[in-house]
């Protein structure tokens, strides 16, 4: 048995016409976020995957807003200290505590 070949890879200019796409419906359809993820599904497809110049502007990279920098001059922040609850209401009289029948 003669072990069988596969075709040399198409190229992707090829590839984008017979499907009648452009990179970025393609990339787009099939979710491709990152160069890599292409040419993993250009290895899959058996097509020549592009250069990572020619496509790059297709794949969006959100960047997330930084927090601005703390001023140098700014004193270190204090942690938070829990309020210390006092069994005793405002006039000075010490409050009873509740029977468990009025809990809901």
């Amino acid at each position: 048995m003669q072990d069988y070949k596969l075709p040399s890879p198409m190229s992707w200019a090829v590839y984008l016409r017979r499907r009648r796409l452009d990179a970025a419906a393609l990339i787009r359809t099939r979710e491709l976020y990152t160069y890599r993820n292409l040419v993993q599904f250009c290895i899959e497809q058996n097509v020549t995957p592009p250069g990572e110049r020619e496509v790059a502007e297709h794949f969006v990279v959100q960047a997330t807003p930084r927090p601005d920098p703390r001023p140098v001059d700014a004193p270190p922040r204090q942690p938070r200290r829990k309020p210390v609850e006092d069994d005793v209401d405002q006039t000075g009289e010490r409050i009873k505590e509740r029977d468990d029948s009025s809990k809901m």
